[in-house]
């Protein structure tokens, strides 16, 4: 009943639409654009589509790597239109998606479902995909967040010795920035759950040059004398919304309050540039970091289920 092809440009629009369907964001042709013109070139990706007897488009899917990810491992994703929902699209797209993967070198195949999708999970594990983990979007209504309450355990992390600014008020130039690329790549580790990877210098400092939410401003340093203590990043998105993408502690400063520190003054920076609203996502076994959020007001959202499989 339906033939799959690989995607064309005049199919664009009705990818699109599909999914703004199928998530919870919702994308305009000009984000998907900006989007794919930051996909590295020289990486292999493609994006299939499954259509009817009349050429219109049921589904699509979609795979590839990317800097951000372990070698040789790739994202894998199906998304159906909901009125051909259980009629052999995701049967007739999964495939070969996979085989195209395989055929890269593909090691360990990566792909998501969300948490309120029970028969999407199912369909994924009876396909041969493991649930590895839960990961889940948490928000924090920033008209009514007090910073007030934190204070005095900013203070105290203030008082030990330490100071809290950014990577642009600290003003070194490459240093800074490899030094800030070093510390990601090092720490990011210790970080439960799956997640997007510190690509090498190069490319991460091509990708930040390219995305216009890029903004050293928003790169809160603790700090200690020379050493960085800890650091937390937020940044503009597109929706409006300020999202939190990383929140590292050294180790030999975990346990004194700094991450804390970090994250309330991230906040504070997003506060001051308008914010309303505060983001971040968190794996469900990141204890520390939920804690601190929990702490902070955040409330937990819809969460996707982390799934892998392996040849």
């Amino acid at each position: 009943m339906f033939t799959v092809r690989r995607a064309t440009e005049a199919d664009l629009d009705r990818i699109v639409s599909i999914y703004n369907e199928t998530s919870r964001d919702q994308e305009t042709m000009e984000s998907f654009r900006a989007r794919e013109g930051r996909r590295p070139a020289e990486l292999p990706y493609i994006r299939l589509v499954a259509v009817t007897p009349d050429d219109t488009v049921a589904g699509f899917g979609a795979a590839g790597t990317g800097p951000d990810r372990d070698p040789g491992h790739f994202f894998v994703s199906v998304r159906v239109s909901p009125p051909y929902e259980g009629l052999g699209v995701g049967r007739a797209l999964c495939p070969e998606v996979e085989r195209w993967a395989w055929q890269q070198g593909a090691v360990c195949l990566e792909a998501g479902v969300r948490d309120t999708l029970p028969a999407s999970l199912a369909w994924a594990q009876r396909r041969g995909y493991t649930n590895d983990g839960h990961v889940f979007l948490s928000r924090l209504d920033l008209t009514r967040w007090d910073p007030a309450p934190f204070q005095p355990a900013v203070d105290t992390v203030v008082t030990s010795g330490l100071r809290i600014t950014t990577l642009a008020a600290e003003n070194l130039g490459e240093e800074g920035l490899r030094r800030y690329h070093s510390m990601c790549q090092t720490l990011e580790r210790d970080i439960p759950g799956r997640g997007p990877r510190t690509p090498p210098y190069e490319q991460w400092r091509r990708m930040a040059d390219e995305d216009p939410a890029w903004n050293p401003a928003g790169v809160i340093l603790v700090v200690d004398g020379d050493r960085w203590a800890a650091l937390s990043v937020v940044e503009k998105m597109t929706d409006g919304s300020w999202y939190t993408h990383l929140t590292v502690t050294h180790p030999d400063y975990r346990g004194r309050g700094v991450g804390l520190a970090a994250k309330v003054a991230s906040l504070q920076h997003a506060l001051e540039q308008g914010a309303t609203v505060a983001t971040t996502h968190n794996h469900s076994v990141n204890g520390p970091m939920l804690a601190i959020n929990r702490k902070l007001g955040y409330q937990p959202e819809e969460g996707l289920y982390q799934l892998t499989k392996h040849q």
